[in-house]
């Protein structure tokens, strides 16, 4: 039995309302660090472990879109300009387009693919051709990296690929997200697309809370084994705009899951810690985690699972509560306790083992975006290489 998303929702919003007490986040032990900002003000509405160090998996590629998009304001390319698959590009591991050498895209195709389908080779692709080498414009994440004031954040490659020395934490991502959005708003659909289309393929959108959740309008997943599932995450409501940050998820349902909970929790509160994000404070001694076990891997015979191929959310059982590998810390933190439960609640409660889903049944808000190959032969010479910043005391 799965639960109207909507309806759930109000019962949500107004047990939050009542003051219902809430069972301690200790009990969801598959998420990893989290975080709430409001994008208007910049404070903090909730945050949990969010300067730890993480792996960002295909995150990584906010900041080679970030970079690209600098790169056009600084008027050195247009978006209109060709770049060119080399044969490094075409060797990418999945998840890619698959393009052969010599193909040619725009700036603009190239950036909606790699935000929609995330795809490895296209960001190489991207790479090369604005830094003319990969490590190039490595250097030049980094240079803007340090500019923001993301003190956890090291790039290795411009797609996330497992790396050493590559690391972020939630609080980074904030900002980067917070970055993209104030100072790219004219190009805010790459990361609202629900899905992009090439040919007669249409590839829908990692970041399953769009066109699922009501007034989700970005941003971007990733996923590594290591790394667990996860996602920047934005919605509006109200007039209100939020940032959700989820890390080490360990499904692709738990991390929409995750995001959308804690959505409904700070749409239905004004309250927040009274702490900017620029001052929260990044762990820049520690490591990063691995939770290849817990994301990547078999349990039970016909039990869920996990792969390194995971993102569909189709191919995932709603959330239950005999599987709790698979139940988000949102949908936990937002079950009021047992004796004040509502009466939609105890309805809820007793439903056989389901647990509520706040994702509703796919309603994209608009038709997938055409993007195509072709363009300009190449780009102009690539950007002066960047001093190598100082490494971090965890790469």
């Amino acid at each position: 039995m799965r639960i109207c998303a909507p309806a759930f929702a109000a019962t949500i919003a107004l047990s939050l309302g009542a003051g219902v007490a809430m069972p301690p986040p200790a009990a969801a032990q598959q998420v990893g660090p989290t975080i709430v900002v409001d994008v208007a003000t910049g404070q903090v509405l909730q945050s949990d472990r969010a300067g730890a160090p993480w792996l960002p998996a295909s995150l990584t590629k906010m900041m080679t879109a970030y970079v690209a998009l600098s790169q056009v304001r600084q008027g050195r390319v247009s978006l209109n300009t060709g770049l060119t698959v080399s044969q490094r590009a075409a060797r990418a591991a999945p998840s890619k387009m698959g393009f052969r050498p010599g193909t040619v895209l725009t700036i603009d195709n190239a950036l909606k693919i790699i935000m929609v389908k995330s795809a490895n080779d296209v960001s190489i692709t991207i790479a090369e051709g604005l830094g003319g080498s990969v490590e190039n414009f490595a250097a030049m994440m980094n240079a803007e990296a340090r500019r923001l004031g993301m003190t956890a954040t090291h790039f290795v490659n411009p797609n996330g690929l497992p790396a050493t020395g590559q690391q972020t934490s939630a609080r980074d991502m904030a900002v980067l997200a917070r970055a993209l959005m104030r100072e790219f708003p004219d190009q805010s659909l790459l990361w609202r697309m629900p899905a992009i289309r090439y040919g007669n393929r249409v590839i829908r959108n990692h970041n399953h809370l769009i066109g699922r959740y009501p007034g989700a309008d970005g941003f971007k997943t990733g996923f590594t084994c290591a790394s667990g599932f996860n996602v920047v995450a934005t919605a509006t409501r109200g007039g209100r705009q939020l940032i959700v940050v989820v890390l080490g998820a360990t499904s692709a349902r738990g991390r929409a899951e995750t995001a959308a909970g804690l959505f409904e929790r700070h749409f239905a509160s004004f309250g927040g810690t009274g702490v900017s994000l620029d001052s929260v404070a990044n762990d820049t001694f520690s490591a990063p985690a691995n939770i290849r076990d817990q994301a990547c891997r078999r349990r039970g015979r016909g039990g869920p699972v996990y792969i390194e191929s995971g993102e569909d959310l189709e191919n995932e059982p709603v959330a239950s509560a005999t599987d709790p590998g698979n139940l988000s810390y949102a949908q936990m933190m937002a079950q009021p306790s047992a004796g004040r439960r509502s009466a939609g609640m105890q309805a809820i409660a007793a439903a056989s083992g389901q647990v509520p889903s706040l994702l509703g049944p796919y309603r994209p808000t608009m038709d997938p975006v055409p993007v195509f190959i072709g363009g300009a032969s190449s780009a102009p010479p690539p950007a002066r290489a960047v001093p190598a910043a100082p490494a971090l005391a965890a790469v």
